[in-house]
């Protein structure tokens, strides 16, 4: 029998996930467009140093918070009475850690003997990503408090405001100092919004004693999170150190395409998690079905993106970012099958963190982030950016078949349980995969993965991808019955 309150839950995320997916959206296409400004007006060479500064202060990110923001949103779930601490304490340890990154980032470019416009480039972006990223833990406070909109209006301010800034820089005089100056005043532009915002309705209280339980607490977290940093930019670095900024450049132009393509799973399940934090360890079989249908949809949607990006991968990188870039199509067309693995193992990975299994969660991710680099210092000397799209792939190829194992381990269900609704998609993806072998080369880009998405929903339909359930709960969602204003505390009761 179909669960009214199950529906409204699904309901009630679709509103969230459809108002931060157009955010999302926004603040994606606006970074991309800067991002496509910035390779073309720099060429690959100073947008390659670029990309090598942008990498190496982002790895030293991992210590930023400490874990703090995740810490936060889980236990803020769970007892909002503890917030003001969580957030007073929280502000204090990104504070003294952020001071302390600066300096070690400093050094540690100094170390590696990078040249000294390098040095330059990447302590001015150190200061604005440190900046930006103090964001996190006032988002964790709106996250808690389910104001998903002030997150998304957030988003849309400052890509615009950073895209529109760069730009103007970059037409007058497109200097590495400049972009990065102006990256500094957006940041902190961000940071006052958020201070101005949040403070009116929680204010941040600092309880020194509760310091050393919060870092204990959020230790897997910030493990994770260090894990999740290296497999993701080392790859870069790495590539920076063995061969030459041309190569950094190509790789980073499409890598950043390919993380863009993450925001539909990362809203999503962004939207999700409050919720499912309060049902984890109460309602298993709630949290069952939850995980069944993320994993057919968000899995679904994931296959098609790979499919379109690696069939379209030609067109996509000469109208994005012309002839000179040529060099990289091989390199999306390996990370498109990235994309269909990322979204089911993004999945499998917030199922461990809702059960308070971060521990394992994190062992995981090390032994993935160890295979990653080990590959990378092996293979990139030799094959070059064609060695780190492949290793990148084999990595979250291993997490994602980890997680999945554990989770159906975890759920007492057959190893086909979670992706058997996935199988129904592969028809339709194999019909998609067809329309574009032969469609690629006789239509615009844009109009044929317009085209492929038509294409790819009526073929779901055909093969009956949608059953009674899905009809039942797409019809729960589309209806004019609004959401009364205790909604939140009723799916905070599921």
């Amino acid at each position: 029998m179909f669960n009214v309150q199950y529906s409204m839950l699904f309901k009630y995320i679709f509103k969230n996930t459809v108002f931060l997916l157009i955010a999302r959206s926004v603040f994606k296409a606006f970074m991309a467009a800067m991002t496509i400004v910035l390779a073309r007006f720099l060429g690959v060479e100073n947008f390659g140093i670029y990309s090598t500064a942008v990498a190496f202060a982002a790895i030293f990110l991992v210590f930023n918070d400490l874990g703090m923001n995740t810490y936060l949103i889980r236990e803020g779930s769970r007892d909002k009475t503890k917030l003001p601490v969580l957030f007073g304490n929280g502000l204090v340890i990104e504070l003294i850690m952020s001071l302390i990154l600066y300096f070690a980032i400093v050094v540690a470019a100094i170390i590696l003997k990078y040249p000294p416009q390098v040095i330059s480039l990447i302590s001015l972006i150190a200061i604005a990503t440190l900046i930006y990223e103090g964001r996190k833990i006032f988002e964790g406070v709106f996250c808690v408090n389910l104001k998903f909109k002030i997150i998304g209006w957030q988003q849309i301010f400052y890509s615009v405001l950073l895209f529109i800034l760069t730009l103007l820089v970059v037409l007058k005089n497109p200097d590495l100092k400049n972009i990065a100056y102006v990256q500094i005043f957006v940041s902190v532009v961000i940071l006052l919004f958020f201070i101005f915002i949040l403070l009116k309705f929680l204010k941040p209280k600092v309880v020194l004693s509760q310091i050393y339980p919060m870092l204990t607490g959020a230790f897997a977290f910030c493990l994770s999170h260090f894990f999740f940093i290296i497999y993701f930019q080392t790859d870069t670095v790495i590539l920076s150190i063995f061969k030459d900024s041309h190569d950094v450049g190509l790789y980073s132009a499409v890598y950043r395409l390919v993380v863009a393509i993450f925001i539909f799973s990362q809203i999503i399940l962004q939207t999700c998690m409050p919720v499912i934090y309060r049902i984890a360890m109460s309602e298993r079989e709630k949290l069952k079905r939850i995980y069944r249908v993320l994993v057919k949809y968000l899995g679904t949607f994931g296959l098609a993106a790979s499919c379109g990006l690696f069939f379209l991968a030609k067109p996509i990188v000469l109208l994005a970012y012309g002839k000179k870039y040529e060099g990289a199509i091989i390199i999306l067309q390996i990370l498109a099958w990235f994309i269909f693995l990322k979204f089911l193992s993004s999945v499998f990975s917030t199922y461990l963190l809702s059960t308070s299994k971060q521990n394992r969660r994190a062992a995981i991710q090390g032994v993935a982030a160890f295979l990653n680099l080990v590959l990378n210092l092996i293979l990139i000397p030799k094959f070059g950016f064609i060695a780190a799209a492949a290793t990148t792939l084999f990595s979250e190829f291993f997490l994602a078949a980890v997680y999945y194992i554990i989770t159906t381990r975890d759920f007492k269900e057959k190893m086909i349980f979670l992706f058997l609704p996935v199988l129904k998609s592969f028809l339709p993806a194999a019909v998609l995969a067809l329309f574009l072998y032969f469609t690629k080369d006789y239509f615009n880009v844009i109009v044929t993965a317009i085209l492929g998405a038509v294409i790819f929903g009526l073929s779901l339909w055909v093969f009956r991808f949608f059953g009674e359930y899905d009809k039942k709960l797409i019809k729960q969602i589309i209806s004019r019955d609004t959401i009364s204003k205790n909604t939140s505390n009723n799916i905070g009761q599921l």
